[in-house]
């Protein structure tokens, strides 16, 4: 039987750097790069080492500038170099992570170039979520009060909430109307596509993931959608573009562990929707659904996963076989 046309990663991707020890900050989505430039990612080593990857030369830096501005303030100092939770907002310019400084829980914003620090502190860091606002000059906290969620939002410009205002007390404090918990389908956010937006998603099975769009400057109910996804199709990932209008995929089809060594039988299927960690693209309802590409053959290879878009969002990225790819979304 011959095969379909080969969509694999290294027919259809380019390879941008080697991957090592890449580890992945839980704030930034538990994956394992974040794109601060058209050609730059932060990544992060063991024990919450830093590193900028310029992904044209493949060489490598510490954030010198931002270790820098925190050694000026003593309570900073002593996470340099060991910051296991951060994100970088969508312009590039900042590096946010959460701290307990004494007896307080803040949030800490440091300027990529080292110009600028800026704490605010929160009620709260149990379950910690948090995501950048689509501007980069503000960013929401998630904070569980009894079952429910509220959004409080911070600035990096001007006055913040006071830590003393539990959350939903503030006037500005958004409450999320989410679906109650259950065991297999928690909501996760996926952050805001653009301006006072926030989608959340619910991927935790076969069929069409549920989301909820939330308005967070209207105060209404979130708008339900479904999303429909490829038959057969089990959601490994879900990535947002960041121009908010389509959705990158990694889909398993239930081949097994052993899908590599399947591939290369040629009576076996090895289109795509055939095997694991595929990678697709869709429109944000779910439309125009296609593949990008598909694991090869190769012996012990992982991936693709930690799936991202290019801040142009006309590439996707992800990791495979100990190295870092990009594919035309088109």
């Amino acid at each position: 039987m011959p095969h379909p046309t080969d969509m694999s990663v290294f027919r259809r991707a380019k390879k941008l750097v080697p991957v090592a020890d890449w580890m992945p900050p839980r704030l930034a989505g538990a994956l394992a790069y974040q794109w601060r430039s058209p050609s730059e990612i932060v990544i992060m080593h063991p024990q919450g080492r830093m590193g900028i990857v310029d992904t044209i030369t493949g060489a490598e830096r510490p954030p010198d500038r931002v270790y820098a501005a925190m050694r000026t303030r003593p309570q900073l100092a002593s996470l340099v170099g060991k910051l296991p939770v951060w994100i970088v907002s969508p312009d590039g310019k900042w590096i946010l992570f959460a701290a307990m400084l004494g007896d307080h829980a803040e949030w800490i914003a440091v300027a990529m170039d080292g110009s600028r620090i800026v704490e605010a502190r929160t009620p709260s860091l149990r379950d910690a979520a948090v995501f950048w606002e689509h501007d980069s000059r503000g960013f929401l906290q998630l904070l569980p009060v009894n079952g429910s969620y509220y959004a409080r939002r911070f600035t990096v410009d001007g006055h913040n909430p006071p830590e003393s205002i539990g959350a939903g007390k503030d006037i500005h404090d958004f409450r999320l109307n989410i679906p109650p918990y259950r065991f297999d389908n928690p909501y996760l956010p996926l952050g805001e596509f653009a301006q006072d937006y926030l989608l959340m998603a619910n991927f935790g099975g076969r069929g069409r993931p549920r989301c909820l769009l939330f308005n967070l400057k209207s105060g209404m109910s979130p708008v339900r959608a479904d999303i429909k996804v490829p038959a057969g199709a089990f959601v490994s990932e879900m990535e947002l573009s960041p121009d908010g209008r389509r959705v990158g995929w990694v889909f398993d089809f239930a081949v097994g562990m052993s899908d590599p060594v399947l591939r290369r039988f040629p009576f076996t299927p090895v289109g795509p929707g055939h095997g694991n960690n595929e990678v697709w693209v869709s429109n944000l309802d779910g439309s125009q659904m296609h593949p990008i590409a598909t694991p090869g053959i190769e012996r012990d290879a992982r991936g693709p996963a930690n799936l991202r878009w290019t801040l142009d969002s006309k590439s996707v990225t992800f990791l495979y076989d100990n190295a870092l790819y990009s594919a035309p979304a088109n």
